[in-house]
């Protein structure tokens, strides 16, 4: 049999293993946790990357769009400007059909709207820009 003392020193030892043991298996368990931290992070870093270069991509889309936009704006800003310029002169030119009609041809027989269609379809539009 074992000496008090001796059995002591045996518990102590093992005590101390067992410990260690345990301290052992908890760093370890703590390591592997922070390496699949590390690895959840470079992951993460490379999905931010990737989906920055989606923005800076989507951005850059957006700006041709909004530029495209705008010049297309100007586009129609020009052709309602064309489109009022052809109404004036289709106003004008139906007042001097019209006029012209009553003057000229009204007593010889020709209908009216005839006339106009007549003047309308010889115009020159190449002084409006078509």
């Amino acid at each position: 049999m074992l000496t008090s003392e001796l059995k002591d020193f045996v518990e102590k030892v093992q005590n101390f293993f067992n410990e260690n043991i345990i301290k052992h298996a908890t760093s370890q368990q703590i390591l592997n946790k922070h390496n699949q931290l590390l690895d959840s992070k470079s992951d993460l870093m490379n999905k931010l990357w990737s989906e920055k270069n989606t923005q800076a991509h989507i951005d850059s889309e957006t700006s041709t769009a909004n530029a495209q936009i705008y010049e297309l704006s100007l586009h129609i800003d020009d052709l309602k400007s064309v489109e009022k310029k052809c109404d004036v002169q289709k106003m004008r030119l139906m007042a001097e059909c019209t006029e012209w009609a009553q003057q000229s041809f009204i007593h010889t027989g020709f209908p009216e709207r005839f006339l106009m269609r007549r003047m309308l379809n010889s115009f020159d539009y190449s002084d409006l820009g078509f």
